[in-house]
């Protein structure tokens, strides 16, 4: 909670990327409360107040997975809802003749993105929510350390992760009011 709030004030990209992993997280607990306050909640070393803000926040988490039947895959809601806002927000930026750079960026990214709408199971994506799935993909991949990444997976991502983040920034100086269409 304490670190998702952070990131949300700071670069939305990074956000859903750390929702994604708390999802995850919640989903291999089983969203079972017990486990999620043991394996999670106590790790925080916090005053009481706010152990009992983050013990309500993962409540509240595991209450909207389990009402929303995310119990296996997929995004809560309010993630989607943002996913979507960043959407409109890359229609606008590429509609904008004053934004040659961002869609020079997304143009080189699009690509890669596509290829990735092959592998992603999820009809319908856009492109952001596409670009997420992948960039989490593989994270998760370069985690485990099981399988070698290729040289060309990795400059695909890169090029994809660099127009997320221009995005996200976009993003947040029009939800900060540094930027107006």
């Amino acid at each position: 909670m304490i670190i998702a709030r952070q990131k949300k004030k700071e670069n939305i990209i990074e956000y859903l990327l750390y929702m994604f992993q708390i999802e995850n997280a919640l989903r291999a607990l089983g969203l079972d409360e017990e486990r999620v306050m043991r394996n999670l909640v106590e790790q925080y070393d916090q005053p009481p107040e706010v152990m009992k803000e983050i013990r309500d926040w993962y409540h509240h988490l595991l209450r909207m997975m389990k009402e929303e039947h995310r119990e296996e895959k997929g995004h809560l809601q309010f993630l989607v809802n943002t996913m979507n806002d960043l959407y409109a927000t890359h229609r606008q930026l590429l509609a904008d003749p004053d934004e040659a750079v961002y869609t020079e960026v997304f143009r080189q990214a699009m690509p890669d993105i596509e290829v990735l709408r092959k592998k992603i199971d999820h009809p319908g994506a856009h492109e952001v929510e596409t670009a997420l799935e992948g960039v989490y993909a593989y994270l998760l991949l370069n985690m485990q350390k099981k399988k070698k990444i290729s040289d060309d997976t990795r400059a695909a991502i890169d090029r994809i992760t660099r127009w997320l983040f221009l995005l996200g920034k976009k993003y947040m100086e029009l939800e900060k009011g540094e930027k107006e269409w």
